[in-house]
C-alpha cells in the first residue's frame, strides 16, 4: 500500500487561526450571556402573567359558582310555586266538574218541568201500550242550597222557587 499523497487543499494550521477561533467562541459566549439576562426577565414576567391569569380565573370561577347557587335556589322556589299552582288548578278542575254535574242535573230537571208545563192539566195520564201507568216525576219540596256558587246540590238555582201546578178542582160527577 502506498502512502497517501499530500493534497494541496490541506494546509497547516497556524497559531493565528487558533486566536481567530477563540475570539469567535468568546463573542458567541458574550452573545449567549446577553440574552440570558432578558430571558430571566421574560421568565419573571411570564410567571407574574401566569399568576395573574390564574387569579383572574379563580375569581371568575367563584363568581360563576355563586351565580349558579343563586340560580339553583331560584329554581327550587319556582318549582314550589309551580307545585302550588298545580294543586290550585286541580282544585279548580274539581270544582268545575261539580258545577258541570250540577248544571247537567238542572237541565234534566228543567226538561221534566217543561213536559209538566206543556201538558194539558185536564187530560188523562197517558197509558203506555203495556197497560201500566207511569207515575209522574215529582220534585222534592225543597232542595238544600249551596251558598256562594248560585247552584244547589240538587241543581236548582239559588233563590229560584219551582212553582207547584195549580190545584184543579174536579167537577162533580
Amino acid at each position: 500500500m502506498a502512502a497517501p499523497k499530500p493534497s494541496p487543499d490541506l494546509s497547516v494550521v497556524s497559531p493565528d487561526a487558533h486566536s481567530v477561533e477563540r475570539e469567535e467562541r468568546g463573542a458567541a459566549r458574550e452573545s449567549d450571556e446577553r440574552p440570558q439576562a432578558p430571558t430571566r426577565q421574560r421568565r419573571s414576567v411570564l410567571i407574574w402573567l401566569l399568576a395573574a391569569v390564574i387569579a383572574v380565573g379563580t375569581l371568575l370561577f367563584v363568581k360563576q359558582y355563586q351565580r349558579a347557587e343563586r340560580l339553583a335556589a331560584q329554581v327550587l322556589a319556582q318549582e314550589a310555586e309551580l307545585e302550588a299552582a298545580s294543586q290550585q288548578l286541580a282544585a279548580y278542575q274539581s270544582h268545575l266538574d261539580s258545577v258541570r254535574t250540577s248544571v247537567g242535573d238542572l237541565s234534566d230537571r228543567i226538561g221534566v218541568l217543561q213536559t209538566l208545563v206543556s201538558r194539558d192539566p185536564l187530560a188523562e195520564p197517558e197509558v203506555p201500550p203495556g197497560g201500566a201507568v207511569q207515575a209522574e216525576p215529582r220534585l222534592p219540596a225543597r232542595l238544600p242550597v249551596q251558598r256562594g256558587t248560585g247552584v244547589t246540590v240538587g241543581g236548582v238555582l239559588e233563590g229560584v222557587e219551582t212553582p207547584s201546578p195549580p190545584a184543579v178542582e174536579e167537577p162533580p160527577a
